[in-house]
């Protein structure tokens, strides 16, 4: 949340619109239905399937794949849906909704507007769910809060280093930061799942 105040200038400035609105409001939309789906299914089964779904978008990605031509309302509509979905069954949208962006030819800045435009609807998407269903409890608004500064810091770095070269290399980093994410997420799911 805090991210999104803080980079949602650079969002609106550089995404892609006619690309990010579908995602977004497709995510704002799908985002409850997910969170209905964890309510009633099994949470270790859907962050195994999820996160491997994220492991195997990372390595299509890593391997130059682009999105040729051409992309339909239809097919941003179904990323918007999936990462929606994704986020409110497992609290992980982030990466489906970002390799879909990711995967969009062009320059790093405009790839980045595209990744804070659909993070800042994932992130938006959640509140309403956590807070239905009763998951802003005192401990998780206290570690939020003992977390803030060192998170709002490191994202005003990051910012920072983007400016000043980092452009250069945007998508490696967001690749490799996918593909930590999801590993670490299946390797977790699993060991959640496999006392069972």
């Amino acid at each position: 949340t805090p991210s999104v105040f803080q980079l949602l200038p650079d969002a609106i400035r550089y995404s892609e619109k006619p690309v990010v609105v579908p995602i977004g409001l497709a995510t704002l939309v799908a985002t409850p239905l997910g969170s209905c789906i964890l309510m009633v299914a099994d949470p270790a089964v859907m962050k195994v399937a999820i996160s491997a779904l994220v492991v195997l978008m990372v390595g299509i990605l890593a391997s130059g794949w682009t999105m040729k031509g051409h992309i339909g309302r239809p097919t941003l509509i179904t990323a918007g849906v999936i990462g929606g979905l994704v986020q409110g069954s497992a609290g992980i949208g982030g990466p489906p909704v970002a390799a879909i962006a990711l995967s969009r030819p062009g320059n790093a800045q405009s790839q980045r507007g595209n990744v804070l435009a659909v993070m800042t609807a994932i992130s938006v998407s959640s509140w309403l769910p956590l807070a239905y269903y009763g998951l802003f409890t005192r401990q998780s608004v206290m570690i939020g809060l003992v977390l803030l500064p060192i998170y709002v810091g490191a994202t005003a770095l990051g910012s920072r280093y983007f400016a000043l070269g980092g452009y250069l290399h945007y998508r490696r980093a967001a690749l490799a930061t996918l593909a930590a994410v999801g590993l670490a997420t299946l390797v977790a799911a699993i060991a959640d799942y496999l006392p069972r």
